[in-house]
């Protein structure tokens, strides 16, 4: 095990914690009138740096917001699982998802279950080309099964860029 590794446990344990002292007794974060706001973002293609600097742009929105607290979920395939978004402090959870070359399918069933999980406001699919014509199938089931909203193409204009 590196010390690069050890060090940056330590450091989102601590990160967590503090985070954790802004909260109320719910879990959630209120402003001075009591309102406030809950996303739950799920991201795919973790190991991509794209994925990595939405989630910390993400975090940093939800940060200066005192109103607006931020999930955010990363999945990605198996042979890119100790990509840097794995490792990042502003990432709240992190999935192993199938990928989309060895079951279609089940990559798609993973997309969902991972949302239906952890109850998924937004879906931004950040993704290669072959995966993204898996987005755009299961965009619709999404939308109208979870209510979740999906912030890529739909299906039939996907199949018109083949």
């Amino acid at each position: 095990i590196s010390l690069t590794f050890l060090l940056s446990q330590f450091v989102r344990r601590i990160w967590k914690k503090r985070l954790s002292v802004l909260r109320n007794e719910e879990g959630t974060v209120e402003d001075e009138n009591g309102l406030c706001k809950e996303f739950t973002v799920v991201l795919t293609g973790g190991k991509m740096s794209k994925t990595l600097h939405l989630v910390r742009s993400l975090r940093s929105y939800s940060m200066n917001n005192t109103n607006i607290n931020v999930k955010i979920v990363v999945l990605e395939t198996k042979k890119f699982r100790y990509s840097a978004s794995r490792f990042s402090r502003c990432v709240d959870h992190f999935e192993v998802i199938t990928s989309p070359r060895e079951s279609p399918d089940a990559y798609m069933e993973d997309i969902y279950r991972a949302c239906e999980r952890h109850g998924a406001t937004h879906f931004l699919p950040v993704a290669a080309p072959v995966e993204a014509v898996f987005d755009a199938k299961l965009k619709s089931r999404l939308e109208s099964e979870l209510g979740t909203k999906v912030l890529h193409m739909v299906d039939t204009l996907c199949s018109i860029r083949e």
